[in-house]
């Protein structure tokens, strides 16, 4: 089975993601931007595109890359040994991102098992400690206020305050 292909917010965590290097090369303390996009438990399972780390040609697939670099492909067992648990590392990687100011997308947020929304869209930690939850719950208050706003501008000049309640509501 050949499974779906990502989708363009997919896509674009992934460059977020590229941008910070190769994890496992970051752990052995150097950089090495040159990466292809790894997924951790296949391509073809629930949220496959959003559970996937940056790997150095080396770190990915056994005798390519730079020489002496443990491969996830064919040694998941010694790569993890070395470097910790994939789904680890996606965090690691997530919350580098979130520390320099990105917005990572709340599919990758879920996927990894950082945060939980309820019903209402409530933000909640997953008690794991890699999540930020005030950041979170302090930047979607900014979206909110910043959609307010320019929905009150269009509401204004449109004369229809259908508009601002609507985007309130999904918002809140």
């Amino acid at each position: 089975m050949k499974g779906k292909a990502p989708t363009a917010e997919q896509l674009r965590f992934w460059d977020l993601l590229a941008s910070l290097g190769c994890i496992a090369s970051r752990k052995d303390g150097f950089f090495d931007p040159m990466v292809s996009i790894h997924h951790i438990d296949g391509r073809t399972k629930p949220n496959a595109h959003w559970l996937v780390l940056p790997l150095s040609a080396g770190n990915h697939q056994d005798g390519t890359g730079a020489p002496g670099r443990i491969a996830v492909h064919p040694h998941k067992a010694r790569f993890e040994d070395i470097y910790g648990r994939q789904i680890n590392l996606l965090r690691e990687c997530i919350q580098i991102l979130m520390d320099q100011g990105c917005a990572v997308p709340d599919g990758a947020l879920r996927a990894a098992g950082m945060v939980q929304t309820d019903q209402k869209g409530i933000v909640a930690s997953s008690g794991d400690g890699f999540c930020d939850t005030e950041r979170l719950i302090s930047t979607c208050q900014l979206r909110k206020e910043a959609v307010l706003s320019v929905n009150e501008e269009i509401s204004t000049a449109t004369g229809s305050p259908h508009n601002a309640d609507r985007a309130a509501e999904i918002v809140s």
